[in-house]
């Protein structure tokens, strides 16, 4: 290798040196700032070393010079010579002092100029740092930051994933009761179908039985007007039988005294016998008539009350099926509507198709009415045991809780708020009873700690908790 290779090479290893130092400078400035001030110190030791060895050395030369040159003009010639070749010595020497000390002071001042580029490099690097930490900071509260909302919204997806999974729970268990409905819809809606047939069948039924009541009214009409007739012909036929029985028995007696002077007395008598023999056989055929007729008349009469409660067992008939037409109507808006049910408010519970509220406070009946109705629904019609389970379920001790029942408008007629009769009843023991002779015409419910509950009647003045459905 020659000489300017290795010169090149170890150049640029003192480049790479360099840089690396530089490096690890501006990676920790304080070692930077220590290295700078122990170079600053260095140069100062050296230059004060140089400054007092220069002194020194001046003020050896100074105290040789008297020593070598004494005021003794009794010296030889080369003791003075040799004196004088040390005192050249000696100034070669500080000659080359001085020269190591304008050396040292280039060096100073080169020390000095590196300083300063350190100092300033150092500065840049204290900038650089301070914007790295003010960086590092930022970043560190942006991470704590974005961490949070990170852990937030974790929470939130794992609250909105429990809300979906509740949702789709819910959708399902409203696809079921959707076609649990649907089903018992197309059952009732065939059987309104039914209804409707039977109806306009006995509607049509109804209305031939209307026509043949008419037929056999003007029929039984026209009997009895017959009848009338031949009543008022028989009366007049008794009383023309009656007058030719008095004539006849006037004509006999009348024959007794002359028959003897009048031979035609026996024309008479036999003409009359035969008038009376025509008058019995007219008499016999108007009762032969007159009860035929009158049989006829009640046949009809039989009829016609036989048509009149037919018509009233289809008229009752008919209003039962309307009836039961508008409850399944009725029902069928009801399943209508629970299809198309909304989730039931907050604070409300849901049961079956229901929901129900269980207050907190105590009113009395009607104002617990009112608050129920203002709420859009009305105090509980309980309709089945497993209700009153589920009534009885919603409480965790004994209450009296005010129902929608009462007898309010006629004693011992117990309806519900919608109306209704009562058809089930879960009375407690030697209930209702008006107690003590008072008036106790609302229902409360008893919550027991084991089975369904009972009801029993109180005064609707009496404030108790209360429970709404809707």
């Amino acid at each position: 290798m020659s000489e300017e290779d290795h010169d090149s090479s170890v150049a640029n290893m003192d480049i790479d040196d360099n840089k690396i130092a530089y490096k690890r400078l501006l990676m920790d400035p304080d070692k930077l700032r220590f290295s700078g001030k122990t170079l600053e110190n260095s140069v100062s030791s050296v230059i004060w070393c140089t400054l007092t060895f220069v002194i020194v050395t001046d003020l050896l030369v100074i105290q040789l010079f008297h020593y070598l040159f004494p005021p003794n003009f009794s010296l030889d010639r080369n003791m003075q010579q040799e004196n004088l070749n040390k005192l050249q010595s000696v100034n070669t020497e500080k000659d080359s002092l001085q020269t190591s000390l304008s050396s040292l002071q280039r060096e100073k001042r080169s020390l000095d100029e590196k300083q300063r580029e350190l100092e300033k490099s150092l500065e840049v690097t204290r900038k650089r740092r301070d914007q790295i930490q003010e960086n590092y900071n930022s970043l560190a509260e942006q991470t704590y930051t974005l961490r949070q909302s990170e852990t937030k919204l974790k929470s939130s997806n794992a609250a909105l994933t429990k809300d979906l999974q509740q949702a789709n729970a819910t959708v399902v268990k409203l696809q079921i009761d959707k076609t649990t409905i649907s089903t018992a819809k197309d059952l009732l809606q065939a059987k309104l179908d039914q209804a409707v047939k039977l109806k306009t069948t006995l509607e049509g039924n109804y209305k031939s039985l209307s026509i043949e009541r008419n037929n056999l009214q003007n029929s039984f009409n026209n009997v009895t007007r017959r009848k009338d007739q031949l009543q008022l012909s028989y009366n007049s036929l008794m009383m023309d039988v009656e007058s030719l029985e008095k004539r006849l028995h006037l004509t006999t007696i009348e024959k007794d005294t002359a028959e003897a002077s009048h031979m035609d007395a026996a024309t008479a008598r036999n003409t009359l016998k035969d008038m009376y023999n025509i008058l019995l056989k007219a008499t016999e055929q108007l009762n032969s008539s007159y009860m035929g007729v009158l049989k006829e008349k009640q046949e009809l009469e039989k009829s016609c009350g036989s048509g009149q409660v037919e018509r009233s067992s289809l008229m009752e008939k008919i209003e039962n099926l309307t009836k039961g037409r508008d409850e399944l109507q009725l029902e069928v808006i009801k399943l209508n509507g629970i299809i198309a049910a909304k989730k039931c408010p907050t604070g409300w519970r849901s049961h079956m198709y229901s929901c129900y509220y269980t207050s907190e406070t105590k009113k009395n009946w009607k104002n617990s009415r009112e608050y129920c109705k203002n709420k859009g629904a009305d105090l509980a019609v309980i309709t089945s045991q497993e209700e009153m389970v589920f009534i009885n379920g919603l409480y965790s001790s004994d209450k009296e809780v005010w129902i929608g029942l009462s007898d309010d408008g006629i004693e011992g007629h117990w309806t519900w708020v919608d109306g209704t009769p009562i058809t089930e009843q879960f009375w407690g023991n030697g209930q209702p009873n008006s107690y003590d002779g008072r008036n106790q015409d609302c229902v409360e419910f008893w919550h027991r700690a084991t089975g369904h509950g009972e009801w029993n009647d109180e005064s609707c003045k009496i404030e108790q908790f209360w429970i709404c459905e809707m």
